[in-house]
Formats: C-alpha cells, sequence, structure tokens
C-alpha cells in the first residue's frame, strides 16, 4: 500500500515519456539542427534520435535534411613566400551545437599536404565532402570531419593517357557528383563518393572524366571535339586564378563557365558533354577595380534549368548598372534577351556622377532558395544589399549588419544525415 502510494505521488518527467510517443515529438522539430540539440539533451533521448527509423522518417520527412555547420570562405591571399593563392577558412554558422572555436579547429585544412609552391583551389562542396583542384595535376577530394583526403591524379597527366601528343591542358574544375551506393547512407563517404574532372586542350578540345572510389578508379572520360574554344581561352594558357573566376555554378544538370566576348562553356553532368552558346550582345563583364579583376561570378550569375522538363536555364548578368536576364531553352543554344533593367531604378536609390555605384553579385552566409541571388551596390560613401527574385525581379533591402560572411566565393558546408549525427554530439 505505501509503495503503490509513494509510486502515485511521485512526479512525473520527460524521461518517463514511452519511446514511441517521443518518436512522434522529434519528428515534429522543425529542422536538423533542433533534433540534434534534443538528441543531446539525454542519453534516452540520444538513443531515440539516432535510431535508424526515426532518422529514415524525418528524412522523408522533411526532404532529405542536412545540418549545416558553416561555410568555407575562399579569397586571393598573398602568403609568405610572396606567392598569392586562394585560401580556403572554414567560419562556424551561428547555433552551432559546438562551440564555434572547437568546429573552427575540427574543420580546419591543415591537414592537407602543400608542397611548395603548390596551388590548389576549393571548387565544390557536398555531402560533407570537398573537392579542390591542385597545381593542374590532381584533385583532391577530403573529408573534413574526419580528416581523410584522397589525391588523385589526373587521366590525362598519366602516361598513356587520353591525351597523347603533349597538347596543353588546363583543368577547370572538380565537382561531386550524388555518392555511388544504394542511397542507404551508410559507409563512409570517402568510400563512395565520385567526382567529375574537366579540363580543356588548349583551343582545341574539351574533356571530362568521373573518378568512383568505390571502383578505385576513372570509371567513364569523355571528349568533345566539335566546340571552339579560343573565345573562352582567349588562345592562351589560363592560370587557375583565372579559371577560378569564370565558374559561373551548377544549375539544370550542368556546370557553367563564362568566356571571352558572352561566350559561355557548359558541360552535362549526366552525360559529360560539354556545348558553347553565345549571350547576345554581351560585353567582356571582367572589369578592373584597383586591387585586380572582379570574379565573373561576381557579374554573371546563372539559375533555374531544374524541375519541370523543359524548364528554362537563365543568365543574370550585370552590366554598366543594367540588369540583364537572358532566357535559354532546355538543350538549346540559342539565348534570348528576356529583359534589361536599371539597377538604381529597379532598387530606388538614387545614383549620379556623384554616387557611382558599383553592383555585383555577392557570396555571403545566407542560404537562399533556387532563383534568388544577392546582389550588393558599393560606392565610396554608402553600400547596400539586396535579395533578387529573378522570376518577379524584385529587389529586397538587406540589412547589411546581418551578413556577418563575405568571401570571392562561399561553399556551404553540410553533414547528411544519418552518418554523422553521433560525430557532433562529440562525447554525448
Amino acid at each position: 500500500m505505501g509503495k503503490a502510494k509513494d509510486a502515485a505521488l511521485r512526479t512525473t518527467s520527460i524521461l518517463d515519456v514511452p519511446d514511441d510517443l517521443l518518436e512522434l515529438v522529434l519528428l515534429r522539430v522543425g529542422t536538423p539542427a533542433c533534433l540534434l540539440r534534443a538528441a543531446a539533451t539525454c542519453k534516452p533521448w540520444l538513443r531515440v534520435a539516432a535510431g535508424a527509423g526515426l532518422l529514415r522518417r524525418f528524412c522523408a520527412l522533411h526532404d532529405g535534411p542536412r545540418l549545416l555547420l558553416g561555410h568555407y570562405c575562399v579569397n586571393a591571399k598573398k602568403m609568405e613566400d610572396g606567392i598569392t593563392r586562394l585560401h580556403a577558412e572554414f567560419v562556424p554558422l551561428a547555433g552551432t551545437p559546438r562551440p564555434a572555436n572547437r568546429l573552427r579547429q575540427r574543420l580546419s585544412l591543415d591537414f592537407l599536404p602543400r608542397p611548395p609552391r603548390c596551388k590548389r583551389a576549393l571548387t565544390d562542396t557536398r555531402g560533407g565532402l570537398l573537392a579542390f583542384v591542385r597545381d593542374n595535376s590532381h584533385a583532391i577530394v577530403c573529408d573534413p570531419w574526419t580528416r581523410q583526403y584522397r589525391e588523385l591524379q589526373f587521366p590525362w597527366d598519366q602516361h598513356g593517357s587520353i591525351i597523347r601528343d603533349g597538347s596543353c591542358y588546363h583543368c577547370i574544375g572538380a565537382f561531386l557528383l550524388d555518392a555511388d551506393g544504394d542511397g542507404s547512407g551508410s559507409g563512409s563517404p570517402m568510400s563512395s563518393f565520385m567526382v567529375l574532372c574537366a579540363c580543356l586542350v588548349w583551343n582545341y578540345t574539351a574533356h571530362a572524366c568521373v573518378f568512383s572510389a568505390r571502383n578505385n578508379r576513372w570509371i567513364r572520360s569523355y571528349v568533345s571535339n566539335d566546340i571552339v574554344l579560343v573565345h573562352w581561352t582567349g588562345g592562351y594558357s589560363l592560370d587557375l586564378m583565372d579559371t577560378y573566376k569564370r565558374i559561373m555554378g551548377r544549375a539544370g544538370g550542368s556546370i557553367f563557365w563564362y568566356g571571352r566576348r558572352g561566350h559561355v562553356l557548359a558541360l552535362d553532368e549526366n552525360t559529360g558533354d560539354f556545348s558553347t552558346f553565345v549571350l547576345p550582345a554581351a560585353p567582356d563583364v571582367e572589369i578592373y577595380c584597383g586591387a585586380g579583376h572582379i570574379h565573373y561570378k561576381q557579374k554573371v550569375r546563372v539559375v533555374g534549368g531544374g524541375g519541370a522538363a523543359g524548364a528554362a536555364l537563365r543568365i543574370v548578368c550585370v552590366v554598366d548598372g543594367n540588369l540583364e536576364v537572358f532566357t535559354r531553352a532546355h538543350g538549346g543554344g540559342v539565348c534570348m534577351l528576356e529583359r534589361r533593367v536599371g539597377l538604381c531604378q529597379l532598387a530606388d536609390i538614387e545614383g549620379g556622377h556623384d554616387r557611382l555605384y558599383s553592383w555585383r553579385f555577392v557570396d555571403t552566409d545566407k542560404t537562399t532558395p533556387a532563383g534568388l541571388l544577392e546582389l550588393g551596390a558599393f560606392s565610396s560613401s554608402s553600400n547596400f544589399l539586396f535579395s533578387l527574385d529573378v522570376e518577379t525581379m524584385k529587389l529586397q533591402r538587406l540589412d547589411d549588419r546581418t551578413t556577418t560572411l563575405r568571401a570571392a566565393r562561399v561553399f556551404p558546408y553540410e553533414i547528411p544525415w544519418p552518418q554523422k549525427i553521433s560525430a557532433c554530439l562529440g562525447s554525448t
């Protein structure tokens, strides 16, 4: 009788919630970061949150969520040896579960080898992995969390490779594809990654190769002989810094680079086919600004081209204070000017001889939906930051003080579920 009375008087706690009911609660938290914090509350919650069944249902409800831990910011930096290199540094996202300093140290890239005078450029991030191009001869794929990496010598740089005549080639990027596996998310990302690498053989041909970590070899190679590259290369060999400025981005299953006099080079990620097209009446958008050349990516962006069959690809350019939007039909080679509008007029800010604004696209730590871009207006006396909806052509003023991160390139670093949930919780 006494024991029954004591049990009735005992205060009920959150630990008394049955596992099946707790699962329903955890499935309804707003974001993966919230689920991660809930899992860190106590061991029983961690056990339920880390269960494979709950994680599968959570991914299905939230469209395959990933945990954004921060961004890798890339800027040109003059090193101690006097050589200017592209330097990538991790900047944690505010509010991440781990202390910022620990996270910054954990995800630093000091474990990667850097031979004397080598040049290395970060060109892509996906699924917790980073892809670099090094010295025009190697791709590097690494997992900063586990501090593992692989150096892959390009097949065109090997004896008996696809390029046999000694032609001058230049790598134009390494890009991560969806993992090669059964889609279960099990196993290490470093054992199942696939990376697409592309190169140009001076003015003559373009090559692309795919490396599979699961097969431990280059599994596919493509050659395009029927495109003219002279407008892209300018007739001379490009260095890594110049290539880095030309990458426009990825959209609609393709990767895009901007060339000279409006020429655009496209690589289809699925077929490996290269193609070129020309923006009508588009001037050369590279400008000189004292400290050096502005990146092409700060003047040209590509959006759309996905979703339903036939969706149009849009190329958005900043030209002489105007915003120009070109449309290219799916699979087509012709671009049409869709709209042209003055940016000062669109933004409703006053410009003139006494206040000349330099407009360019900005890479920031803000994650935006597809079809949204960020634009900056810079003058000697004031700066403004805007969000641009390409579909409606509306600019929305942003609070510049909330944008804590800005660089020549900003790459989000996300880790996929469920493979990293216990790692993020440290020793919990």
